[in-house]
């Protein structure tokens, strides 16, 4: 369309992605994608400009034999379109044709609920996101008795609830890889990573020690009013203290001007997580994909190649195979 504007943010651009994101949330920031980048990934920004609505699209390019595709960078906040509508999608479709891309997988914004969008575009939702509303949250009134008595396990353990980011980032990594070896999972993001977030500002990081150890601990990014904890670590010991640590970081962002804390989704549903969030007194977002595909004659091709199945719910199919069964920190 003749009003549709499109522009690419390099990495290495910060002052402009910074300017671009100003309004944004947590994992469209610059300091978001600075762990990604030392996790191995190159992250853009894109604008997407149609019909007086804005898209911020924070996305890595990924190759597959000779083609590419797009993704989403990792995180909880998605692609965010201010207001919701689906014109920048579609700039961004014809956009991605031109660029040569096979195809597209775009998380959505919490904030974008209610969008919808025509075929040949298809929305999926396999999880959910768990926002809680920090000005109208409250312990007594948001949560049962059941989930009362985790929020208070603190008290009983005589823990400390640490908000040291130094000490946090001392103890982070190894917990991290403490819980995915009990999950039986793979960390994806290494101490590289990890020390880069924590180097970044934004960065909220929160723990629970017992007997002068951090046994449990959560990290994630505030942009603006939005927070995000997208990553946990915690020993045997820790887990008990995980809604706790939530509560008395809910109590401590509240004081500094955050309206929204994004607690993440679950594994699969009826999963402890998913009962654990579901219980939190917070309002649940469906997450949703977008799957979008740019050239329909490569994508069949390369799903023949390795013998995908083109109605297989991984997006793209001809990925699936190549993914690593195990589960993974996800953010």
């Amino acid at each position: 369309m003749s009003d549709d504007l499109v522009t690419l943010i390099p990495f290495d651009d910060r002052a402009a992605w910074e300017i671009a994101a100003a309004g944004a949330m947590p994992s469209q920031s610059w300091g978001h994608a600075a762990g990604l980048h030392a996790n191995g990934l190159i992250p853009e920004l894109a604008v997407v400009r149609s019909q007086g609505a804005t898209m911020l699209l924070p996305f890595h390019r990924r190759p597959f034999d000779d083609a590419a595709d797009i993704a989403t960078l990792p995180g909880l906040s998605g692609a965010l379109i201010t207001p919701t509508s689906a014109a920048p999608l579609a700039a961004w479709a014809r956009f991605a044709q031109r660029q040569g891309w096979v195809c597209g997988y775009i998380q959505l914004s919490p904030e974008n609920d209610a969008l919808q969008v025509p075929a040949p575009d298809q929305i999926a939702s396999s999880n959910s996101l768990y926002v809680i509303d920090l000005e109208t949250w409250d312990i007594d009134a948001s949560v049962g008795y059941s989930m009362r008595r985790k929020l208070k396990a603190g008290a009983r353990a005589a823990a400390a609830f640490v908000t040291d980011p130094s000490r946090l980032a001392a103890a982070f990594p190894a917990l991290y890889i403490d819980l995915l070896a009990k999950a039986g999972g793979r960390a994806e993001f290494t101490d590289a990573a990890l020390e880069r977030w924590f180097q970044e500002p934004g960065l909220i990081a929160f723990g629970a020690e017992t007997n002068g150890q951090i046994v449990n601990a959560q990290i994630g990014r505030r942009h603006g009013i939005w927070a995000d904890f997208h990553l946990s670590g915690t020993t045997a010991q820790g887990r008990e203290l995980q809604a706790w640590v939530i509560w008395k970081s809910i109590e401590a962002l509240r004081e500094t001007g955050v309206r929204f804390l994004n607690i993440g989704g679950y594994g699969a549903p009826g999963d402890g997580l998913h009962l654990a969030k579901s219980r939190f007194g917070a309002v649940e977002h469906p997450l949703r994909s977008l799957r979008q595909v740019y050239d329909p004659k490569r994508f069949s091709e390369l799903c023949a190649k390795v013998g995908a199945k083109m109605d297989s719910p991984f997006f793209p199919p001809y990925r699936a195979k190549r993914a690593d069964p195990r589960p993974a920190a996800r953010i």
